[in-house]
């Protein structure tokens, strides 16, 4: 019998042994794994001088934003400069003891381990937020076990090497906050219009809860779903003393205000596209994400006068041609689905004088009954609008204002003007205009057409045709300085000269009258542009 138990305890041994041996085997194959995983991490001191992924950015040279290009919306900061509420806020949603663990959180870890084994789903990452920059900077967002160890030993480095507030300025520069905003300052000014200083409690608590699922909680694409989640984070802060009672009453009680409007002050896109092309052609795809900030010699008021001199010049010509009837009827494309009408209607850009699109609803004796882009119906009297009678023009009685062959949905362009709306037109013909400072050739104003939106193509630079009678005061020049005088006398007369590689055989300028007036001095022929004094000046 003793014999018999004796047998079964060696067994059992060595039962024992194998399987220690085996743990043994395991736990040193491990140790290997982490040793050589360790070794080939990337070197993390390089976060001591990371540069982050900017867009390129237009100035004027007064420093005002034309336009900036580029994926990516960063605006890095200084985390001295972050609002302590908003930091605050991000540690009490993403991390609650991040100043307390060593780049990993073992409570974390357990949880998202239960959450596996009892669920067998990964719910839970358990990330630290030194963990989601080691994820951010150096790898990928695929969710593998072999990634997650990799996750730790990073974040357990980038401890040892950075401080926590290293840490924390980088996660709030390089986090994913939804709407290409990268950082809690770009996701200010894109969602809200507004600097980490001037947010809100309600408006911090919605940046902070972004990290977690920038695309499903944002407030442009899921206003519900992000208005639940802040109210969460906001009841979070209330808990940990970040705000007080009264200060979460008026949070949860603020409705969601979106801005996304960009920071662009003057209306330069013929400038903006012209210096993106030249930083394109110098420096390739590096130009959209090295933040280079490009400082022009454009004058923001010499630019923003530029813009509307030359759009009322050409709304001046395009009215003495009389009204051109738009094609577009929104009524044959979209029935009487008004609220089809004004999304429509909001797609149109509205025109540098002010000039926006509106559909008409009603047509009257007096006028136009339209509806706009926004909840209103507006009239218009167009009893006034002389230019846009054939017969008022040729000073003729105005017959019925239905003349016109107008029907409900026909697309117009209106705008207000002294509380009175006026019809209008969106110029077929363009036109550019350059404005340069003589003394340093440097370019003050450009504009290159009517409108940007409309036509990207820059007349001013990309239109190649022959300068006409704008070459004169060159040639002009030229004879003064050869000594020629305002008062030299030179023949208006016609002449002919041999054609050696033109089709005809002779070539016959003219004056523009068809006319000649002899001996002319040379103040009078350029003031009225004489051709014939010209040819013989070049001559």
């Amino acid at each position: 019998m003793i014999a018999h138990l004796f047998k079964c305890l060696i067994v059992i041994v060595r039962i024992l042994g194998k399987v220690m041996y085996f743990f043994c085997q395991i736990g040193l194959a491990i140790l290997v794994l982490l040793a050589y995983l360790y070794v080939h991490l990337p070197d993390v001191s390089t976060l001591t001088s990371t540069t982050y992924q900017e867009p390129l950015q237009i100035y004027t040279k007064q420093g005002d934003l034309i336009a900036e290009f580029g994926s990516i919306h960063r605006i890095p900061v200084s985390i001295d400069t972050v609002p302590r509420k908003l930091l605050n806020a991000i540690i009490v949603t993403e991390d609650q003891r991040f100043y307390e663990h060593i780049g990993i959180d073992p409570i974390g870890l357990l949880r998202a381990t239960n959450v596996l084994v009892s669920t067998r789903q990964k719910r839970q990452g358990a990330s630290t937020i030194t963990m989601q920059v080691a994820r951010n900077f150096f790898l990928g967002r695929e969710k593998t076990f072999f990634r997650k160890i990799n996750e730790i030993l990073l974040a357990l480095a980038i401890e040892r090497n950075l401080t926590k507030q290293e840490i924390l300025e980088l996660y709030i520069n390089k986090i994913y906050l939804g709407q290409r905003a990268y950082g809690v300052a770009a996701a200010a000014r894109n969602y809200f219009g507004k600097t980490l200083n001037e947010l809100t409690d309600a408006e911090i608590a919605m940046i902070a809860g972004l990290p977690k699922a920038p695309s499903a909680n944002n407030p442009v694409g899921n206003p519900g779903k992000a208005i639940a989640r802040r109210d969460m984070i906001l009841l979070k802060m209330l808990e940990k003393n970040i705000i007080d009672e009264e200060a979460y009453t008026v949070a949860v009680a603020e409705p969601v205000r979106i801005t996304r409007q960009r920071a662009q002050t003057i209306d330069a896109g013929y400038v903006a596209e012209f210096v993106r092309t030249t930083m394109m052609n110098h420096f390739g795809e590096k130009a959209y994400q090295q933040g280079f900030k490009v400082y022009t010699t454009i004058d923001t008021k010499q630019q923003s006068a530029a813009q509307k001199s030359l759009a009322e010049g050409l709304e001046s010509y395009e009215k003495r041609q009389g009204y051109r009837k738009e094609r577009t009827n929104l009524h044959n494309e979209y029935g009487y689905d008004f609220a089809a009408w004004r999304q429509h209607l909001k797609q149109i850009s509205p025109s540098p004088t002010g000039l926006e699109a509106a559909a008409i609803s009603e047509i009257t004796e007096d006028g136009l009954w339209v509806i706009r882009s926004v909840e209103e119906r507006v009239f218009v009297n167009i009893k006034n609008h002389c230019w846009i009678h054939k017969q008022c023009q040729k000073k003729q009685p105005i017959q019925d204002e239905r003349s016109h062959n107008w029907a409900e949905g026909d697309l117009v362009m209106i705008r207000q003007n002294n509380q009175q709306w006026e019809l209008g037109q969106i110029p077929r013909v363009q036109g550019a205009l350059v404005s340069l400072d003589v003394h340093s050739g440097s370019i003050e104003a450009m504009v290159g057409g009517y409108q940007f939106s409309r036509s990207h193509f820059n007349r001013a630079v990309q239109a190649y045709r022959q300068p006409g009678s704008a070459v004169k005061p060159f040639l002009y020049a030229m004879a003064l300085e050869n000594g020629f005088t305002l008062a030299s006398l030179v023949n208006d007369a016609p002449i002919i000269e041999e054609d050696m590689h033109g089709e005809n055989a002779f070539w016959r300028p003219k004056n523009v009258d068809s006319k000649f007036k002899g001996p002319i001095r040379l103040r009078q022929a350029l003031i009225q542009s004489r051709n014939l004094v010209t040819v013989r000046l070049v001559k």
